[in-house]
């Protein structure tokens, strides 16, 4: 007598929703998220490069801690992103808007500085603080109007290469051409453009986010 092998059904396999499709933003959209990131890359390159030898050029050498203008540019930024945990409620333009006001007042303080060295260091770590929430709030902006994607985000990639890439250049042959006195001009410059291309983004993205049908998958 066989022994009876109690068997039991697989079970079954559950149904998964098919992810609905994701409308692409429109270019307009794309490339004026990707101006924005392509500023803010380059103005931060342009700081982190060009703030030691402006320095030196205004007769500041390492041994009076000038050195360490471009790490204190650095390390302001996880200090900027710590302090503003606090601030997740904000909406992100908003952040945005606060971020600029204190970037461009160190931008400005950075241009009335003249050869105060305890001055330029507090205009370059207000230049840090103010710029260590603009690359996030700008994603969190992108994500919540227009949504992202492989082909989204490989455009805002491709404007920061190109930021980073173009704009220090240009800084260093102005350099060239009218001396080192030229930065705290193009640090404004950059900061104000930087400024009206986040406001033209998120206004094309609350526009655009009117028409996209940005959903989650259906359960």
């Amino acid at each position: 007598m066989r022994p009876r092998v109690a068997t039991t059904p697989s079970p079954a396999l559950p149904e998964v929703g098919t992810a609905r499709a994701v409308a692409a933003p429109p270019r307009p959209v794309l490339l004026a998220v990707a101006a924005f990131f392509f500023l803010y890359v380059g103005l931060e390159i342009v700081v982190a490069g060009w703030i030691f030898p402006y320095a030196t050029d205004l007769g500041f050498d390492a041994s009076s801690g000038a050195s360490w203008l471009t790490p204190g540019f650095w390390l302001s930024f996880p200090a900027g992103r710590l302090a503003s945990i606090r601030l997740t409620r904000i909406a992100p333009h908003r952040l945005l808007a606060a971020d600029f006001v204190v970037a461009l007042a160190a931008a400005v303080l950075l241009g009335v500085a003249g050869d105060d060295l305890a001055l330029i260091w507090i205009a370059t770590v207000g230049l840090g603080l103010g710029q260590a929430t603009m690359f996030p709030a700008m994603l969190t902006h992108a994500h919540g109007t227009i949504g992202l994607s492989g082909a989204t985000t490989g455009w805002f990639i491709a404007g920061s290469g190109a930021g980073s890439a173009l704009l220090p250049w240009a800084v260093g042959q102005l350099f060239d051409i009218a001396g080192s006195e030229i930065l705290p001009a193009c640090v404004v410059a950059a900061t104000l453009a930087c400024a009206a291309a986040a406001w033209n983004a998120t206004r094309c993205a609350r526009r655009a986010a009117s028409t996209l049908d940005v959903s989650s998958p259906t359960p």
